[in-house]
């Protein structure tokens, strides 16, 4: 067994002998998502060899990241995009998963996010997350965090500045001052 492709605990000395039905059992503890190549040959017959492709998937989501936000610093009562990093308990990117019941959290306005599924991206691991217009109304820096079931969280600073004035009243000033 020769390993060309850079396996994690694939003994290239391993000389296991086949079971009755001729098959040879090996075995190798790989943390690093990708494609191995594996060359596998007789010792006794230069004639019996063959090479396979191992390929080694990111294991179920273990943490999430808040990669950005849209706007930073964001507007009171706008919506806000945040971008999220997930990865496997190896730091691989967790491709084509689903994180469950995701939640943001503001410090001071709560819950701007109701619980919900979000699908990751099938080439990063990233998805995006939106807070609906309405939800983050409080000025000033908030520490804000995303959630999701089994995984750990992130919580990173934003700063939300005032939106822009939309009506301006202006007080009686018929009445005397004393």
């Amino acid at each position: 067994v020769t390993d060309a492709g850079g396996l994690t605990g694939l003994s290239t000395a391993d000389n296991d002998t086949s079971d009755a039905a001729g098959n040879v059992t090996f075995s190798f503890n790989e943390s690093t998502v990708g494609v191995s190549t594996v060359d596998l040959a007789l010792n006794e017959s230069a004639a019996v060899n063959t090479s396979v492709n191992v390929t080694v998937e990111a294991a179920a989501v273990d943490n999430v990241t808040i990669d950005s936000f849209e706007a930073d610093p964001a507007t009171a009562g706008d919506s806000l995009n945040i971008t999220v990093n997930a990865t496997d308990a190896f730091d691989n990117a967790a491709v084509n998963q689903t994180l469950q019941n995701v939640t943001v959290d503001a410090e001071t306005d709560g819950e701007v996010r109701d619980a919900g599924d979000v699908t990751l991206s099938n080439d990063t691991g990233n998805a995006t997350i939106e807070v609906p217009a309405g939800n983050l109304t409080t000025t000033g820096v908030q520490n804000i965090t995303v959630d999701a079931d089994d995984v750990s969280n992130d919580t990173q600073q934003l700063t939300v500045d005032p939106a822009q004035v939309t009506e301006l009243s202006v007080a009686d000033t018929s009445a005397p001052v004393d």
